[in-house]
């Protein structure tokens, strides 16, 4: 064990890791939190027996790609807290090993990374998220496309208090899951949120999973026939103004959740469709068209060149000015 063992130190030379005898070690937890690591080798740190690095680098100042190339992780199933508050702007991830780690909670909590490429990080085995992207404030974008997540128990807070404007994981496998409480929590930037199908048979806890979230005007997610989707719902009750997008998971689909009901300043000058993407769109039923422009008192004109809203808008919407985007 040597947790917290040069935690603080701002002069560690190369010749304080070359004397030392690790190679039974274990666990370093916190083992540089704090410190300065400056053109330090960290190839001459045996830790080839090493299971837990939780906080390893938590706090650090000047952590380089060449820390982590020269770092020996194949046996650590413990990164938790690994990069928690460092001054790392970028990262090269794929140098890290990660392929036996199971826990990834505040990995990246409080960092200023910026956008990063995750496309060749390797969480297969991982269990645990919580808080894994929480307070990153200078990340605006993550492609989540290639994260594993079919073993991932844990997703709570896992991107509160971010300053991200879309985020999309749709791609994640949820099967597994039991708790996403305040996964989005003031995250007062977010705009967009594209969610998997919850078509897994847990029990998902998900209290204030949109808490907070002020700027989100859109989610996109999928109809699931048990209660987690009922669930999902109920999150969505206290938001203000945002309109919901269902996709099917077998062909598109679109249904408008009363879209644009209440929002009486759309105009010819403001409303156009296209940003819907429908070439697709499955018919809906008159009811739900009406109710697509329910207390739409000022609008106009509507900007659409879809045959689906030509052959279904109600009598009270005017077809004869739309226009071609």
């Amino acid at each position: 064990n040597m947790d917290g063992f040069f935690s603080e130190c701002k002069n560690i030379k190369d010749d304080h890791l070359s004397s030392l005898n690790t190679q039974n070690i274990v666990k370093m937890n916190y083992m540089f939190q704090g410190s300065d690591l400056q053109d330090l080798d960290l190839s001459l740190l045996n830790t080839n027996k090493v299971k837990d690095m939780t906080g390893f680098f938590a706090n650090c100042k000047n952590i380089t790609n060449e820390h982590l190339s020269s770092l020996n992780s194949k046996y650590v199933i413990n990164m938790s807290e690994l990069f928690e508050k460092c001054d790392l702007t970028n990262i090269n991830v794929s140098l890290l090993y990660t392929k036996k780690v199971k826990y990834m909670n505040s990995m990246f909590s409080g960092t200023i990374l910026t956008n990063t490429d995750f496309s060749s990080f390797d969480t297969n085995q991982v269990i645990d998220m919580e808080l894994m992207f929480s307070f990153c404030q200078s990340m605006t974008d993550i492609n989540f496309s290639h994260f594993n997540t079919h073993n991932v128990i844990k997703m709570n807070k896992m991107f509160y208090d971010c300053n991200l404007e879309n985020i999309d994981i749709s791609s994640f496998d949820v099967k597994n899951l039991l708790d996403i409480k305040q996964m989005f929590y003031n995250s007062d930037k977010l705009k967009c949120i594209t969610l998997p199908p919850f078509y897994c048979q847990n029990k998902i806890e998900m209290e204030l999973l949109f808490g907070n979230c002020n700027s989100l005007r859109l989610i996109k997610m999928w109809r699931t026939p048990n209660e987690n989707y009922n669930r999902l719902q109920i999150q969505k009750r206290n938001l203000y103004n945002v309109k919901t997008i269902f996709l099917n998971d077998e062909k598109p689909n679109f249904e408008n959740d009363n879209i644009f009901k209440d929002n009486n300043n759309l105009n010819q000058n403001n409303f156009n469709v296209n940003p819907f993407n429908i070439p697709n769109i499955q018919p809906c039923i008159n009811n739900d068209i009406n109710n697509m422009y329910m207390n739409n008192d000022n609008i106009n004109i509507l900007q659409s060149n879809n045959n689906f809203f030509n052959n279904n808008l109600p009598p009270l919407i005017n077809m004869n000015n739309f226009n071609q985007f």
